[in-house]
């Protein structure tokens, strides 16, 4: 099984290298390392996908591999960016960009070849792809994606619950009353829908703000990496679509002065998805400017780390399991898209599995497609009843519950 984020950034590198682009020669010789190096690593990730449910170090090295591929697409569609705005003539500000594109390149080199050393510890040579048979549990029409990017890419079917909280959140971050900027924490475990309410919060209000960004601040990111991160999108949402400015250091103090000059005279938006770490949100609250009525948005199931930085600017919205009568909503049009309807022969089957999903959105999202695959057959329900243990500890699509919820308790949990 080839992870589907790995085979994006797979086919994106083949397209660059065989297509009628004239890259620079470093930022060439840059992609073809990329390329081999992902390959290579490749070949192991059937393994590691069938083992990290169970083993946590095999876990948090895929989930390397994947932040890794994410690495790349962006790079690689920051080059189009660049590309695109500055036409034919290679400019000094081109330039400046294709150099710190090679230096980003440089660094996704250097992780993948840590996440190779990890691979030989824990990935033996005999453990490529060809080497292992699938589990008898998995289903191949469902790929295993990286939690974080899940909720990123729900389909309006699968959001139910959130209508209060989205009104609630938007009428905070569009009210202009306060010259002070605001910032909302939303607080809740793994899979109880923190990052798609923040998503639909963002999509909804980002025209109204001069800028925005969307940063992923999950444990694999270093502060230099978020950080120049924050200023590309930055620079590249604004109406001229700026380029990013070139820093003399590449440092966590250069890219801060950089990023708060940019925005002393600009109302931005930014949502921080997915904060493990106090130091990381303080590090980035010293490159935002505090009087331009801009507003921050950032999820986290460390509620621990939000309560204790409430005050008058800082709000903490905890997010609430789903009702029954919601989660029935959701399970329902997942699982029997043509009418929405449960038929009465498998109503209380219903019932029995979402008790087993706690409210949790992702859970009841990711078993109501699994359920949309049985039809109305009442022995299949039957069957997943029965077996959601051992779906979660298999290699299909049910894992990604299992890896949201070891995430969320591999830290310290939050209080109200």
């Amino acid at each position: 099984m080839t992870d589907p984020c790995v085979q994006f950034a797979l086919a994106k590198l083949d397209a660059f290298l065989t297509g009628e682009l004239r890259l620079p020669k470093e930022v060439d010789t840059g992609i073809r390392t990329l390329r081999s190096e992902l390959g290579t690593i490749t070949a192991f990730l059937s393994a590691a996908h069938q083992r990290a449910v169970q083993d946590q170090q095999i876990l948090n090295w895929v989930r390397k591999v994947q932040d890794a591929a994410y690495d790349i697409i962006d790079i690689l569609d920051l080059f189009d960016h660049h590309k695109a705005e500055n036409g034919r003539a290679l400019s000094v500000t081109r330039r400046r960009a294709y150099r710190s594109i090679a230096d980003q390149i440089n660094d996704i080199k250097s992780t993948l070849e840590e996440i190779n050393k990890g691979r030989e510890r824990y990935l033996p040579a005999n453990s490529s792809h060809a080497a292992l048979t699938p589990s008898p549990t998995t289903n191949r029409d469902y790929s295993d994606l990286h939690p974080r990017i899940v909720p990123l890419f729900l389909a309006d079917a699968d959001v139910v619950g959130f209508e209060e909280d989205k009104d609630m959140l938007m009428a905070w971050a569009l009210d202009m009353v306060d010259e002070h900027n605001k910032v909302m924490f939303v607080v809740g475990m793994g899979g109880s829908g923190k990052t798609t309410l923040a998503k639909q919060v963002f999509e909804a209000v980002k025209q109204d703000f001069g800028c925005s960004a969307w940063i992923s601040v999950s444990k694999s990111k270093k502060k230099l990496e978020i950080l120049r991160n924050m200023l590309d999108q930055l620079c590249r949402c604004s109406s001229r679509a700026e380029t990013a400015p070139t820093p003399q250091q590449q440092s966590s103090e250069h890219y801060i002065n950089l990023i708060r000059e940019y925005l002393l005279d600009k109302r931005y938006v930014i949502v921080l998805d997915d904060l493990w770490a106090d130091d990381v949100w303080r590090s980035i609250m010293l490159a935002l400017p505090r009087r331009n009525r801009s507003r921050i948005i950032i999820t986290t199931r460390r509620g621990d780390i939000a309560y204790s930085l409430k005050d008058r600017s800082v709000a903490v919205h905890p997010i609430q399991q789903l009702s029954l009568e919601k989660a029935k909503e959701l399970i329902h049009r997942i699982a029997f898209p043509g009418s929405r309807i449960c038929p009465p022969a498998l109503a209380t089957l219903s019932n029995e599995i979402l008790g087993k999903c706690e409210g949790l959105p992702l859970a009841i999202t990711e078993i109501g497609h699994l359920l949309s695959t049985k039809g109305e057959r009442e022995p299949e329900w039957k069957k997943l009843r029965d077996s959601l243990a051992s779906e979660l500890r298999s290699n299909g699509r049910l894992a990604n519950i299992a890896k949201v919820l070891i995430l969320s308790y591999d830290d310290l949990p939050y209080h109200d």
